[in-house]
């Protein structure tokens, strides 16, 4: 049966895709990175397992020693080193801010007189704020990890000033979508992943940069000593009504329930809910399309089920209907999406175990 990915504490343990990530660079430099791994408590050999994760803890401790010994904020994804208080330069000069807009404005200025190699700016386009991330040499196009992190970085600490998480509409790279997609909910919580876009860019509610900030020297401090694990931890995946309705209405799937029997259920005022969804810069329809998008892509990558069954377990009338949405958000129909992806381990054994 499908779940939603990150329930039952998944995403407090990393996919060991970006522990790869971090010491790539300072292999590539002739860094001894088994130390590294070793002084994490990270065992080598799962390096070799692509269902390997490891605890937060461990791979924040990494990212620090890694920064460290290559004396680079960024990790060598950037041409230009990120160096060492770039970070708590930019923290220190957003945590007195008004506005989330103003705190946003003051980070990337910040990043922009360190003179580091990236230009992040924040636009309003109708009634969403678009934050883009590009490198200055537009010539030389960043590795994927470099886009990731840097983004996730800048997305987490919005969630730490706001003390909850950001609900974002879209989040959009230049690279074309990996294998292992679904590991992508452990840097983003919310909001629908697109890939092979113009830009890097992440896009939510434009009225939540009037969102005021409620941190203050004493949190900064904290925050500042934890350094990546602090951060990493920040985000509240469970402390917003999207995430709860998600994970709600996906073990509701095929038939979720209306507005107001969700409502009832959570024990809570329609009208109330609807203002708070609104606050998050959401709908109840939007988040049932989250939870069917998801559901299809599961089931489509295990290339096991009929267009027909899979429209009918994601709550479609029509195959026809599925198709139509499955095009909305992927700009491919769900055949071409199932043929260009091969199933993961976990999936094919989930698979068998469904069918036995």
């Amino acid at each position: 049966m499908w779940q939603l990915s990150g329930r039952g504490g998944q995403w407090s343990r990393v996919p060991i895709r970006f522990v790869r990530c971090v010491i790539a660079k300072a292999a590539e430099r002739g860094v001894d990175v088994r130390t590294l791994l070793e002084r994490s408590e990270i065992d080598p050999k799962l390096l070799e397992n692509a269902e390997a994760r490891v605890p937060v803890s461990n791979y924040a401790l990494l990212e620090r020693l890694t920064m460290q010994v290559m004396r680079d904020e960024a990790l060598g994804y950037t041409r230009r080193a990120h160096r060492p208080g770039t970070w708590s330069t930019a923290c220190c000069a957003a945590v007195h801010a008004g506005s989330l807009e103003q705190a946003v404005n003051r980070w990337l200025r910040c990043y922009a007189l360190c003179d580091v190699d990236m230009e992040m700016h924040v636009a309003i386009e109708g009634d969403e704020a678009v934050i883009r991330m590009l490198p200055r040499d537009r010539s030389t196009a960043w590795e994927p990890f470099g886009y990731e992190r840097a983004l996730s970085t800048l997305y987490r600490f919005i969630c730490w000033l706001l003390e909850e998480t950001l609900p974002l509409r879209t989040v959009e790279f230049e690279h074309a979508e990996p294998q292992s997609s679904e590991d992508y909910r452990w840097l983003f919580a919310t909001g629908v992943l697109r890939f092979g876009q113009p830009q890097t860019a992440m896009r939510f509610d434009r009225k939540l940069l009037d969102r005021p900030i409620g941190r203050d020297d004493r949190s900064l401090d904290a925050l500042l000593r934890g350094g990546p694990l602090q951060l990493l931890k920040s985000q509240k995946a469970t402390a917003d009504w999207t995430t709860r309705l998600r994970e709600r209405l996906a073990g509701h799937l095929p038939q979720m329930p209306e507005f107001e029997d969700m409502a009832a259920q959570l024990e809570i005022h329609p009208q109330t809910l609807r203002r708070r969804l609104a606050d998050e810069g959401i709908t109840y329809k939007e988040i049932k399309d989250q939870v069917r998008r998801g559901a299809a892509e599961y089931y489509l990558r295990q290339r096991s089920h009929s267009i027909e069954e899979v429209a009918f377990r994601c709550g479609f009338s029509e195959a026809s209907a599925l198709i139509r949405a499955f095009k909305r958000w992927n700009g491919m129909t769900p055949h071409v999406y199932a043929e260009s992806r091969p199933r993961r381990r976990s999936e094919m054994q989930n698979s068998l175990r469904l069918s036995a």
